[in-house]
């Protein structure tokens, strides 16, 4: 049996090196996946513990973590929060790489990415990062996970989120036109990389 969980931040290391496991494995190719595995653990932390957004985990009966989804709020008052109270715990993590010019640029357009949307969706909630373990898919975890988001923006009063993916994550696109996301447009969050940009809008 699936069940959804929201996590708050309190659980353990060992749950959160989970999702940081799940994340490299489904976005490989991301910026964040090539990041040290104690930043995403903590960032994922943030995620959890921020007023601005939600981080619901599936589980199944062993309590074994299936997958994840992060909903956002406001992504630039969640990445205002993330530097405010993760900044100095993540930065030892990141002292190998910190003089790097292009990793400083890509930290850059990750943080500021939202400032520069040209599409203008009358909304500023997001999905942000949502994965499913390999060995999970295909059981509806997705479509449970998705559902929980659909019900906090019922709750929350939203009546619409932006989703950013990858021009080659095609799954992902079906998943999204599957369950009635909008093709809204395009979007450049990394220099040479086009994202797709779909518009859901809350079912009531």
């Amino acid at each position: 049996m699936i069940r959804i969980k929201e996590f708050s931040g309190k659980e353990s290391k060992l749950q959160f090196k989970k999702i940081s496991s799940i994340h490299k494995e489904s976005i490989n190719d991301g910026f964040l996946s090539s990041l040290n595995s104690s930043v995403l653990i903590e960032l994922y932390k943030g995620f959890a513990k921020s007023y601005h957004s939600k981080l619901f985990v599936a589980l199944n009966d062993e309590d074994d973590i299936l997958g994840f989804i992060v909903l956002s709020f406001s992504t630039t008052k969640l990445y205002k929060d993330i530097i405010f109270k993760r900044f100095l715990i993540i930065t030892p993590f990141l002292l190998l790489k910190i003089f790097s010019i292009s990793f400083l640029f890509r930290i850059f357009e990750t943080l500021f990415y939202p400032y520069k949307d040209n599409l203008q969706i009358d909304t500023n909630s997001e999905l942000l990062n949502f994965c499913v373990s390999s060995n999970s898919r295909g059981q509806g975890v997705g479509s449970k996970l998705f559902l929980k988001v659909n019900e906090t923006l019922k709750e929350k009063k939203i009546n619409s989120i932006k989703i950013v993916t990858g021009q080659n994550q095609t799954s992902a696109q079906k998943f999204y036109e599957k369950h009635e996301a909008l093709l809204f447009g395009t979007q450049e969050v990394h220099k040479g990389s086009v994202s797709l940009v779909y518009k859901y809008n809350t079912k009531y």
